[in-house]
């Protein structure tokens, strides 16, 4: 706690702040803990800069499943009015399918695998916008894909991302979303 408070409280050219995240964590040892946040690619860079335990919340998207093509294309043109290019809560695009379902098919009516789809775009949250209905709220607790439930999250994931309810005017059905990260071990925190 001590290194990330004197870490945020550097400025930019301060000669005493790390230039990289593996200089960062260079001195954390076998019993500390290393949360990164940011680039996926940075990950094996810092893992690899330390014998400290390290876990990643290194999601770059927000992406979208649902069953009609003509609900996910108006909810990319509401998302895309917050887009934040650099931000873990950029618009990553849409596949329309269902979360359940192995395959999904792109914008392009091309067809992919759902996990694989995932595992690429690394999203830090998945809407999911079939669910989602004005004044209907989903039921918590249902375990689309594998993994475990994020702690006090809605309980929704697929291939071990979170899943949010969303309808296609960008409103979620509960502002608490976890971005779990399960190629970098994080189990989620965000509050949407």
């Amino acid at each position: 706690m001590g290194t990330s408070i004197g870490l945020r409280t550097l400025g930019e050219d301060h000669p005493a702040r790390p230039r990289s995240g593996p200089d960062a964590v260079a001195r954390a040892g076998p019993g500390d803990l290393v949360v990164l946040t940011g680039a996926a690619r940075t990950f094996p860079l810092v893992r690899a800069a330390t014998s400290a335990t390290v876990v990643g919340a290194c999601g770059g998207c927000a992406v979208a499943v649902g069953p009609e093509v003509a609900q996910l294309r108006r909810l990319a043109t509401a998302v895309r009015t917050h887009d934040q290019p650099d931000s873990c809560t950029r618009w990553g695009g849409w596949w329309q399918g269902h979360l359940s379902e192995p395959t999904w098919r792109r914008p392009d009516g091309s067809v992919v695998l759902a996990a694989e789809a995932l595992a690429a775009a690394h999203p830090s949250v998945v809407y999911d916008v079939r669910a989602a209905r004005p004044g209907v709220a989903v039921g918590a607790g249902v375990a689309v894909g594998a993994g475990p439930a994020p702690p006090g999250g809605p309980g929704r994931t697929v291939h071990g991302y979170s899943v949010l309810a969303c309808d296609p005017d960008g409103r979620v059905e509960s502002p608490r979303g976890f971005g779990r990260d399960p190629a970098h071990g994080w189990p989620g925190d965000f509050l949407l």
